[in-house]
């Protein structure tokens, strides 16, 4: 699909950054290195942006405009792209960026987002343009662009709907393994589960995500019987309290049974907790 396209230059203020960018701000270090560049030589690639309801948007170029601004730039130069479809408005920014960062170096969110974000959009492109699509063939392709298998990418696919697994990721808590492991858990047993694990009542791992999934596989365990199924699990034997012997020398005589002494204790416990 041809679109049509037109180069100008236009005042930094009037680009308006793409709806929900997916990618965080650049490093500073590289940031401050590309704000030197265009200090000395000037935006040398055109900024590239769509016009919609009389807005320029930008598809590729966030922070060279961010730079222009920061230097009081009067005007940049871009290049408007014309009658783009949103799949191909997608397609150009996940793809520009990419270009500039090291997929090891964004997060898990970045790169769930941006995996997610490129191969839907890829594959509407390919159905706009062909009126078919190969699943296998974008993946393949993908592959090449991100350094990754087509089983990673399906890993990082079973992702995209799981944002509390990705936000875990993220935070260190579990591995991209067990996040994985646990993606095909239904949304709100996983919700609950995740719940008891941040509460320290449950394990993250294998072995507790795989007595999941086999509950619910039952048509009667319902999500209320999370945590008893965990409890059945997982419970210690609850041990007596020993009473240390300087207290009970303290506070009891010798001649006192142990059933004496309780019954104090419980009398004790219940004016206390009844303060």
């Amino acid at each position: 699909m041809k679109n049509e396209q037109d180069l100008m230059m236009i005042s930094p203020s009037e680009l308006v950054s793409y709806p929900n960018h997916l990618f965080s701000p650049m490093p500073k270090e590289t940031f401050d290195a590309l704000k030197r560049s265009i200090k000395e030589v000037g935006i040398l690639q055109p900024i590239l942006v769509t016009k919609k309801k009389g807005e320029y948007i930008i598809l590729a170029g966030h922070n060279r405009v961010k730079a222009a601004k920061e230097l009081s730039l009067k005007e940049v130069p871009v290049l408007v792209k014309n009658d783009l479809s949103s799949a191909s408005e997608d397609f150009i920014v996940v793809a520009s960026n990419l270009i500039q960062r090291q997929f090891s170096d964004l997060t898990y969110k970045e790169r769930v987002d941006a995996i997610s974000t490129y191969y839907h959009s890829a594959k509407l492109l390919k159905i706009e343009i062909s009126g078919g699509v190969r699943e296998t063939d974008i993946k393949k392709s993908m592959g090449q662009k991100f350094s990754l298998s087509i089983r990673s990418i399906n890993r990082y696919l079973m992702l995209e709907r799981a944002e509390k697994l990705v936000e875990l990721l993220d935070n260190g808590k579990i591995t991209f393994r067990l996040a994985v492991s646990a993606a095909s858990i239904p949304t709100d047993y996983l919700l609950r589960f995740i719940e008891l694990f941040e509460g320290d009542i449950v394990p993250f791992n294998e072995a507790s995500i795989a007595l999941l999934k086999n509950a619910c596989k039952k048509s009667d365990f319902d999500i209320d019987d999370i945590e008893n199924l965990f409890f059945e699990e997982y419970k210690e034997p609850i041990k007596d309290w020993y009473m240390p012997r300087k207290i009970r020398a303290k506070y009891f005589s010798e001649s006192m049974t142990d059933a004496e002494i309780n019954a104090v204790v419980e009398k004790a416990l219940d004016m206390y907790f009844e303060k």
